[in-house]
């Protein structure tokens, strides 16, 4: 699979468990009394590790 269209899928599934599938916020509600700078750094991170994985779960094995 392209690489592009897995990023994007990654993000993409990341904002949509944020905005709209934790509602009461009870899966990211832990996170309430962070600050937005405290709260994007941690999605960043988030987001880096996912693509991390993935990349390295796809190398070939030698």
């Amino acid at each position: 699979m392209n690489p592009l269209i897995i990023i994007a899928i990654i993000i993409l599934s990341v904002i949509a468990d944020y905005y709209y599938l934790d509602v009461n916020k009870k899966i990211w509600g832990w996170m309430k009394n962070w600050s937005s700078r405290d709260k994007g750094i941690f999605f960043a991170g988030f987001i880096a590790v996912s693509l991390l994985v993935y990349f390295s779960l796809s190398l070939k094995y030698f």
